[in-house]
């Protein structure tokens, strides 16, 4: 039996906790393996694996990005272009309106032209004793060639001192009038015999014929055209006043004809105004183009609108009625008319040149208005041009433009659209598969077959996550061994303990066993020791 300071110094010892700690210790060992590995085991792969990301959302970005790049090199190019033509269509249809007006102003002066060129050729005539103005059928024969070697005349006649008046009228270009008056000096009347002839092939047809006396009496020198070429003999003298035989406006250039020295009488080239009105409508371009002539009373003496019309004359009357501007029956003239008023133009005549632009307020559309002297009388040709006509071509090359550009960024975007999907979308999707197969621990490199072998920024990231792959293969397969390995040692040094030291396990000598006892000792030892005293 163990004696009493023996069993004492075993109670002071004795640490029942100590062998517990010792059993756990070796088991703490392996908790940082274990819980990695059932963190490992527990956790879900589909929370750790990309989400499946929306390739459409991606293509869409894709698509848009191309069709920003697309659309903002199409704006690039279409908006100086726009610009730059913008820019330039009001000089070049200035410069086109000037070269119109300019052909117009030819055009009208070939009248005057031919008026002096049909004077010299009588004069020359007359000089050479081609033509004599004193014998009828030799004055008839050479107007007759005259007229007819002239298509814009309308008129040729002559008058003579003793008021007798022989003449030549175009009505149209088959017909033709032969007009004849003989003046009594005694009963001041005239009488006119007219005969009308139509061409047919290249013969003249007698229509009719009759004669009556005019009313009021016709006298020659009292004409205008005859008293405006006494004033500048030998010098052609232009007037404008109405012919007394239609009663219809007309542009005359007279000149005296004389010989040895004595005034044989007048010699007269006539030209209606409507036929100059014809001349303007066969040389404006467009329907809505509108050539005119005015003069420096702001007349309108000609208009290339056929809907103009030159107002109802005054019988007897030689001064002609003729329609202000701001009159006309068309809208665009008298707009422009105001124009010129609102930026004090009022002599055109003096100008020169004038450039100016004019919006109709009814249809919205932007005119060109050009006017360009005569320089003969005090006349002024204008043109009115609308701007869409010298658009025309441009729009149409712009529309074709646009066109271009939408079919660029149609195919532009499918191409950018297809190839995206093969070299961008495809290969993110193979890396989002290969990424989940990382994180569910069924990755092969198979699945990363054709990324591998290219050698931009996707084929580096397919290298690279091949490369994590192998690594986290290598780095579970080193813990499974360490964590094998340390529950060996585990297992072995928990079994060295239990047979060196009792277990809670061990019966009659486990440690609670124990306790119970050395506290039992102690009891008895105590109640001794308090009975011997």
């Amino acid at each position: 039996m163990p004696s009493f300071k023996s069993i004492q110094n075993r109670l002071k010892t004795f640490k029942p906790k100590s062998i517990r700690s010792k059993i756990f210790n070796s088991k703490s060992l392996l908790e940082p393996i274990a819980q990695e590995r059932m963190d490992l085991e527990s956790v879900d792969p589909r929370s750790t694996a990309p989400k499946s990301s929306n390739f459409t959302r991606l293509r869409t970005l894709l698509a848009g990005t191309t069709l920003l790049g697309v659309g903002f090199t199409a704006a690039a190019v279409y908006i100086p272009w726009a610009w730059i033509s913008t820019q330039n269509i009001e000089k070049l249809t200035i410069q086109l309106n000037q070269s119109i007006v300019e052909n117009s102003v030819l055009e009208v002066n070939e009248i005057f032209k031919s008026a002096t060129s049909a004077h010299v050729f009588l004069g020359k005539a007359s000089d050479r004793n081609i033509l004599a103005f004193d014998r009828q059928n030799s004055l008839e024969q050479g107007f007759w060639g005259l007229i007819e070697s002239k298509p814009n005349l309308t008129w040729v006649m002559f008058g003579y001192p003793n008021g007798d008046f022989f003449g030549i009228q175009r009505v149209t270009e088959k017909s033709f009038q032969v007009h004849q008056r003989k003046w009594n000096a005694v009963d001041k009347k005239s009488l006119h015999t007219t005969t009308t002839y139509e061409r047919v092939g290249k013969d003249l047809r007698l229509i009719k014929q009759k004669t009556e006396n005019d009313s009021p009496p016709y006298y020659a020198p009292n004409r205008p055209w005859y008293k405006a070429a006494l004033k500048t003999p030998g010098e052609p003298a232009w007037t404008t006043y109405v012919r007394r035989t239609n009663n219809q406006p007309s542009l005359d250039s007279a000149m005296t004809v004389t010989k040895n020295g004595t005034t044989l009488g007048v010699v007269n080239l006539g030209f209606d105004l409507d036929q100059v009105s014809r001349s303007l409508q066969k040389l404006r371009q467009d329907k809505k183009s509108v050539l005119l002539v005015t003069n420096g009373q702001s007349q309108l003496i000609a208009s290339s609108d056929i809907q103009e019309t030159i107002p109802r004359q005054i019988p007897g009357q030689d001064e002609p009625q003729l329609n202000l501007v701001d009159n006309s029956s068309n809208p665009l003239i008298r707009g422009i008319a105001k124009e010129l008023k609102s930026q004090n133009i009022t002599n055109l005549n003096s100008q020169g040149s004038q450039d100016l632009r004019y919006r109709d307020p009814q249809s919205g559309e932007m005119y060109h208005v050009t006017f360009i002297s005569l320089n003969q009388l005090d006349w002024v040709i204008g043109l009115l041009t609308p701007e869409s006509l010298h658009l025309g071509e441009i729009k149409k090359n712009e529309m074709i433009l646009r066109t271009l550009i939408i079919v660029l960024i149609i195919v532009s975007l499918g191409v950018a659209m297809y190839l995206s999907d093969r070299v961008i979308v495809r290969p993110i999707m193979k890396l989002n598969k290969a990424a989940k197969q990382v994180a569910e621990q069924k990755f092969s490199t198979e699945s990363l077959q054709g990324l591998l072998e290219r050698r931009d920024e996707i084929g580096e990231l397919a290298n690279m996550l091949n490369e994590m792959a192998q690594q986290v293969d290598g780095r579970e397969e080193g813990l499974r061994k360490q964590l094998n390995q340390l529950q060996r040692e585990t297992e072995r040094k928990q079994l060295e303990q239990s047979q060196a030291t009792p277990t809670a396990t061990d019966g009659k000598n486990s440690p609670y066993l124990l306790l119970q006892r050395a506290q039992s000792l102690r009891r008895e030892l105590q109640n001794n020791i308090s009975t011997s005293l």
